[in-house]
Order: C-alpha cells, then sequence, then structure tokens
C-alpha cells in the first residue's frame, strides 16, 4: 500500500513547525521535552563569549560548555551577567556579585575553598585551581541560571566545572553566584580574568517545569 505525507503547513497548530519541534497534543508546535534547545556559539581567540535570549519562558536556565581551550595559563574563569533587553552591557561593579566555591583536584587530598560577598564578577577557581592552556588541556562545566526573569530576589547562578590544570592534574571546582541586584538577567558572559579562548563550544538550554 502507498503511503502519502501529509505537509506540516496543512496542519493547524500554533507555533512554528521546524526539524527540531514536535506536534504536540495540545496542538502546539514544540520540542516535545522540558528540556528545550536555544542557541549555542563557538569560541575562536574570543576574549569573552556571550548567551542571550534569557526570559520569562522557563524558570531555570542551563549553560553547557564543553571543550575549552584557553591561551593563557593560570587564569581564572569567570562569569558576569546582563539585564539589558537588547544591545547587552555586563555589570562588573565592584559589589555586583557574590560567589563560594569548594575545589578538589589531582595534586592534593585536601578541598580548597573561597569566597567573596561582594566582587566584579563570579569567579569558578583560584590558585591552585587554575585551567592549563596547553594543546591537550581543556575545561568544560555546567552552569544552572535560577529564575532569571524574578525581580523580587537576586538571581542565584549554581555551576560545576571539570578542567585539567596547569601540570594537566584533574580538578573539579563548583559553587555558587550571585547577581546582587532584584531585577530580570537577560544575558550571561563568561571570559577568563586574562586572555582568550581559543577553542569552546557554549550552548543555552531552557528547562520548563510543565
Amino acid at each position: 500500500m502507498s503511503q502519502t505525507k501529509i505537509d506540516v503547513g496543512m496542519i493547524s497548530a500554533t507555533g512554528t513547525a521546524s526539524s527540531s519541534t514536535v506536534l504536540k497534543g495540545n496542538g502546539t508546535w514544540g520540542s516535545g521535552s522540558p528540556l528545550e534547545f536555544v542557541s549555542s556559539t563557538t569560541a575562536s581567540d574570543s576574549a569573552s563569549v556571550a548567551l542571550t535570549g534569557i526570559d520569562d519562558s522557563a524558570d531555570t536556565w542551563m549553560v553547557l560548555i564543553e571543550g575549552v581551550n584557553v591561551a593563557e595559563d593560570a587564569k581564572e574563569p569567570w562569569i558576569r551577567t546582563s539585564n539589558d533587553t537588547s544591545s547587552h552591557s555586563y555589570d562588573s561593579g565592584g559589589s555586583d556579585y557574590a560567589w563560594v566555591f569548594n575545589s578538589a583536584y589531582g595534586a592534593s587530598t585536601t578541598s580548597y575553598n573561597k569566597f567573596e560577598t561582594g566582587d566584579s564578577k563570579i569567579q569558578m577557581g583560584q590558585d591552585a585551581n587554575y585551567p592549563g592552556n596547553d594543546a591537550t588541556s581543556a575545561w568544560s562545566a555546567k552552569i544552572f541560571i535560577h529564575n532569571p526573569s524574578v525581580t523580587t530576589y537576586h538571581t542565584i547562578l549554581t555551576f560545576d566545572f571539570s578542567m585539567q590544570g596547569t601540570s594537566q592534574e584533574s580538578h573539579r571546582t563548583f559553587g555558587t553566584g550571585q547577581r546582587k541586584a532584584a531585577e530580570a538577567v537577560t544575558a550571561v558572559q563568561f571570559l577568563m580574568s586574562s586572555g582568550n579562548f581559543d577553542t569552546g563550544k557554549f550552548s543555552l538550554f531552557k528547562i520548563k517545569h510543565a
């Protein structure tokens, strides 16, 4: 028996049909999953990488970072945020952020922790927890941005960061950062304390609760 394909344009449904959407039971085109890909960018000798488009369509947003190689040895990975809706600037005042992290690394059995109650960035590591810049070294991370559109309290970010260190030992750093302003976060920026990202992929996802 022959079969005839139906042109999706003939289906009456809200939303946009594409190769990344499915027709859901409520008559809308969507991802069909609570985890929805938003955008990605690949670093190439980049001073910083920004991901925009964060809005009130999800309560939790996630950034996955894979295979980052850095230009300079022994520098700190940083996060900054923006509340602009179009041309983004990233807040860098001396008391715009607070953060805390805990680390463990292969050269020592001792964990390491650090915190700041007022800073110009969210910091994901410090001596001796630095990523190396050897050709075979890379770092990856997972960052959650919690309730970024809510303006009644400060936006919280949590991060889990794995790397090869300056001597190619294994490191892991996990912690929490806080944007110290009761305003919406619409974009996030990643950079090093000095030097560029030679390579690395940065991807933004939204996680829906329903």
